[in-house]
């Protein structure tokens, strides 16, 4: 999913140079500019969106969809799903996005092991940091443009409590990641809370009432 959204970044800043110099007859593409959009139109089927899509979704189902599956293969189906999760909100799509993350939030799934431990789905990515911070900032992104504005608020919330709580405990890396998210995290969580307050205010008017009045 990195080299994919560095490969689109990549290929934003080569097209965006070329079209900045494209009006002034003056001024001429740079020699790697020019190399690079070569490549790329030789090349227009790499990291293709549907390509990507395809292959987390062939993951997520090796991994789901067997009985019996190795624990490999389920971690990669688990691990895929955020991934996945995170594309489609990328790409626009929220209701795929909430989707994708069906499989680690199953109620019926099998407990992977870990070690000496046996864990849920959901156990086992929020044991690892980075990929907790990915679900929960996406699914929340994906509820608030959803309208789901309680969903958001929560899920956002809870990751919002998690990261404070590791400001007192956490060291190394863990804290640093708390203290770099934190105010993204906060900041949408507040963004649903405001919204459902003025959710619930709009639906508290009596719209059909003549006499009411919004005054501002």
């Amino acid at each position: 999913m990195y080299q994919f959204q560095g490969f689109c970044q990549f290929r934003t800043t080569t097209y965006t140079a070329a079209a900045k110099v494209a009006d002034d007859p003056d001024k001429q593409p740079q020699g790697h500019i020019l190399d690079a959009i070569d490549t790329l139109s030789q090349n227009r089927d790499a990291w293709a969106v549907e390509t990507v899509l395809y292959y987390l979704h062939r993951l997520v189902a090796v991994g789901t969809k067997n009985k019996g599956a190795s624990a490999s293969y389920r971690f990669l189906a688990y691990f895929a799903s955020v991934t996945l999760s995170r594309l489609e909100c990328l790409l626009g799509d929220y209701r795929a996005s909430i989707k994708a993350l069906d499989v680690i939030y199953d109620t019926n799934a099998e407990l992977v092991a870990v070690g000496e431990d046996m864990k849920s789905p959901e156990e086992l990515v929020n044991g690892v940091f980075p990929a907790r911070l990915s679900l929960t900032y996406h699914a929340g992104v994906s509820y608030l443009m959803l309208r789901r504005y309680k969903d958001s608020s929560s899920v956002l919330g809870g990751i919002c409590l998690f990261m404070q709580r590791g400001f007192k405990v956490s060291v190394g890396v863990v804290r640093l990641l708390c203290v770099k998210y934190y105010h993204n995290f906060s900041h949408l969580y507040f963004h649903g809370i405001s919204f459902i307050r003025l959710d619930n205010f709009v639906k508290s008017l009596d719209l059909n009432n003549s006499t009411s009045s919004l005054t501002v």
